[in-house]
């Protein structure tokens, strides 16, 4: 199943990807239709003012001529009408039960009153369908905010377990002194960087994550570690470009040799100027790991975890959302540690199988899955003072399917 899923990802993380379009204008006017498709909301809300569509109408009178308009907005079907011999442009998502009438001395300025309505907060439900229900969202949809804090919270908790080696284990360093005390001498740094193409619904998004850490290990005891984190990510979906950072810190609090709890904190904020979409989202972890000897350095550890997201309200460069979420996380998984030896060097082959659900708001996607693996140098070593993995993992769902690439390295 692993080997299959990982030939699957990688198809997936290299494929071209298939084209959705975020923005969609269908005009009629005076009995002739045209079709017009955007990358970007205010590219949108420009085609529909006077002088872009009197180039696919020359003819068009923007005072007395019958407009109507069908508008794809995000996933989100809109009705745009404006009466003849009238600058009243009226509003209509049947799906929202929403139906607003813009009014303004010509039709130009209508539309900038209706711009501000899908920006500025107009209408809770409209804005919470966007943040949360549409496929293409910087909050809930994307590799952003929710799913980034629910993952890392989860897999650093994971991560740091390949450091702890239970009874059985490597517990001496190579000097035959204490493992605990050799690993107290050094923190750590780390960088790394992921790559994802993952396809929501319909639309494919491809981001790129920069994670950095800092790791303060206690020096009676290295596995207690107070981690500080900050990954910064862009996604694209088209050629709209999606901004976040997510700030958190973590600490792992060993209840004996092979249980550990590493409650968690963190803090996002997502802007994308392109999509009209922003967020912030402040959430919560507990996690608790389990891990046990298996045989000659052979290590399988089980995870578990319970995460509490909240949305707060966000105001940027115009742009105003409260989409009021609020999900429980629940991410449950295992990981098997095993040592290999490639091209003369004693490695460890890491392979995780997760899954997670959310409960509480909706959200677009509320449960999916994930098969990964990783190589590279030895974590436990107790004295190792620098290390390298990379590896892949394939995330599916009924919602989304799709591979990321991951490296990192820790000095």
């Amino acid at each position: 199943m692993i080997r299959r899923a990982l030939a699957l990802s990688l198809m997936l993380l290299f494929s071209a990807p298939q084209a959705a379009e975020l923005f969609t204008l269908d005009f009629t006017v005076n009995g002739e239709k045209k079709t017009r498709n955007y990358d970007t909301a205010n590219a949108t809300f420009k085609g529909t003012s006077e002088d872009f569509i009197k180039l696919d109408f020359p003819n068009y009178n923007p005072y007395s001529d019958a407009v109507s308009i069908q508008l794809g907005y995000l996933g989100v079907g809109a009705l745009l009408d404006f009466a003849q011999n009238s600058t009243d442009l009226r509003l209509q998502i049947p799906s929202l039960g929403i139906d607003k009438t813009f009014t303004g001395p010509t039709r130009d300025d209508a539309v900038l009153a209706m711009q501000a309505f899908f920006t500025s907060n107009g209408s809770e439900e409209l804005n919470r369908v966007l943040a949360a229900i549409n496929a293409s969202s910087p909050v809930a949809a994307q590799p952003q905010l929710i799913q980034q804090q629910t993952n890392s919270a989860f897999d650093d908790s994971l991560s740091s377990q390949s450091f702890v080696a239970p009874s059985g284990g490597d517990s001496k360093s190579s000097s035959g002194g204490d493992g605990a005390a050799s690993a107290a001498a050094f923190n750590s740094t780390g960088l790394g960087l992921a790559f994802g193409n993952i396809k929501y619904g319909e639309f494919r998004t491809k981001s790129l994550t920069v994670p950095l850490s800092y790791t303060i290990r206690n020096e009676l005891d290295p596995r207690r570690q107070l981690v500080l984190s900050l990954p910064v990510t862009q996604t694209s979906v088209n050629t709209a470009k999606t901004w976040s950072v997510t700030p958190g810190i973590s600490y792992s609090w060993p209840m004996n040799e092979r249980w550990t709890l590493i409650p968690s904190l963190k803090y996002g904020i997502t802007y994308s100027k392109d999509l009209n979409q922003a967020g912030q989202v402040l959430s919560g972890a507990l996690t608790s790991t389990y891990a046990v000897s298996m045989s000659d350095s052979h290590v399988l550890v089980i995870a578990n975890m319970y995460g509490r997201s909240n949305s707060l309200k966000f105001e940027a460069n115009d742009v105003e959302v409260d989409a009021n979420l609020k999900l429980n996380a629940f991410r449950n998984g295992v990981m098997y540690s095993q040592p290999v030896n490639l091209w003369g060097k004693n490695l460890a082959v890491e392979y995780t199988l997760i899954n997670t659900v959310f409960t509480g708001s909706e959200v677009f996607v509320k449960r999916y899955n994930e098969v990964g693996v990783t190589i590279g140098t030895n974590r436990k070593a107790r004295t190792s003072r620098d290390y390298i993995r990379g590896g892949i993992r394939y995330t599916f769902s009924s919602e989304a399917k799709g591979a990321t690439f991951n490296f990192g390295y820790w000095f």
